[in-house]
């Protein structure tokens, strides 16, 4: 009876003697091969699905968390270049960490960055990625030298994923990142004593001549918050940031026009020009030191000093219009001189008077001088 029972006691504890995925350890990295684009599905258990991916000792924390359990890729670049690794669960809910080391050992890992001259890691937190819904990565890569990548689980939903990695040719070409998404920013929706929108120059008569420049601005009083600033729910995320000074505050209806937004930033190096991603619900007017020097999705007809001027609306016979996403804008020629302050400023701009959301988030890049102008 003893051995019966201790024959089923080591036949029903096998699985548990299991090991998870096959490049679960980084020793056992997958070694990623061809030319690219390379395409590769992965998972974050074994193929029965029983056996988790876990952390080592010694492991690092990717993207600054914690995780829960990686696996490991390996790959070897044929030429120099400027890669890209984007990265999607199979379950949308998965809140996929990437990272790019170079190194020999667990122990001994270096965090690549994005671009040589760019003190911006490449790791990435697909919940956090503001500008996508996609975990990814940009960095520049030398042919020869051996890169690793972890794929690690912020949420403890642990399924399968699928992994792109292209060459890709960027425009930017950056040097720093000067405003990062969720950076803070000044911003108004100029209110009556009721709460209501209105014209701001009814409440300063030199609003559209000041209201970029905060030493001159004498108006209404601007508030301070994270971007994305803005009312309503967007596809990139419910708004925080209060335009009207309330809780979930929704203007009334016919008077949902435009926000403004100001921010600053002092450039260690001489600028020339500046490149903008960003999402823009449902358009933007932007402008450096008081100058206007790019129109997202706002025709250039349209007045920048009228408060009811509003953005292209892609579909006339709806309210709603999609967010505009701009991967890539780049400014050039502006002659901006390092240690000197530089003022950003934009106009938000809805679709129609009675749409129910307006918001925006984005990163601004200082470029190097070759950068060409879009």
């Amino acid at each position: 009876m003893n051995k019966v029972y201790s024959f089923l006691l080591t036949v029903m504890t096998l699985p548990l003697l299991g090991k998870g995925p096959a490049n679960d350890h980084f020793e056992n990295a997958t070694i990623l091969t061809g030319d690219v684009p390379l395409h590769a599905r992965g998972s974050l258990t074994d193929k029965l699905d029983r056996f988790r991916a876990t952390k080592e000792e010694g492991e690092p924390d990717h993207a600054g968390q914690k995780g829960h359990g990686s696996v490991w890729y390996s790959w070897t670049p044929k030429k120099n270049g400027h890669y890209r690794i984007s990265l999607r669960g199979k379950n949308p809910a998965m809140e996929l960490l990437l990272a790019v080391y170079t190194g020999s050992t667990i122990q001994d890992l270096n965090l690549v960055f994005r671009h040589k001259n760019l003190a911006h890691p490449a790791f990435s937190r697909g919940k956090k990625e503001p500008l996508t819904d996609a975990a990814y990565v940009e960095f520049d890569a030398v042919k020869g030298q051996t890169y690793y990548v972890a794929v690690d689980i912020e949420n403890e939903v642990y399924d399968r994923f699928y992994f792109h990695l292209q060459r890709f040719r960027s425009p930017f070409n950056p040097v720093m990142e000067v405003l990062k998404p969720g950076s803070s920013w000044e911003y108004l929706l100029a209110t009556n004593d009721e709460g209501e929108p209105v014209d701001p120059k009814k409440l300063d008569a030199d609003f559209y001549h000041t209201w970029m420049f905060p030493k001159r601005y004498d108006g209404p009083e601007f508030l301070t918050g994270n971007i994305p600033i803005g009312y309503g729910q967007l596809d990139f995320g419910k708004v925080r940031s209060n335009l009207g000074r309330k809780r979930n505050f929704l203007p009334s209806k016919n008077k949902r026009f435009t926000a403004y937004l100001r921010t600053k930033f002092t450039p260690v190096l001489d600028i020339n020009s500046l490149g903008i991603e960003g999402v823009f619900d449902d358009g933007a007017i932007v402008y450096i030191n008081g100058k206007e020097v790019s129109r997202f999705n706002v025709t250039p007809d349209k007045d920048p000093q009228d408060w009811q001027t509003l953005a292209i609306k892609d579909d006339p016979t709806k309210w709603a219009t999609n967010e505009k996403v701009v991967l890539r804008n780049v400014i050039g020629g502006l002659k901006l001189p390092a240690n000197v302050p530089v003022n950003v400023s934009l106009s938000l701009h809805n679709c129609a008077a009675n749409n129910e959301d307006l918001g925006t988030d984005l990163r601004i890049y200082a470029l190097s001088p070759d950068a060409p102008t879009r």
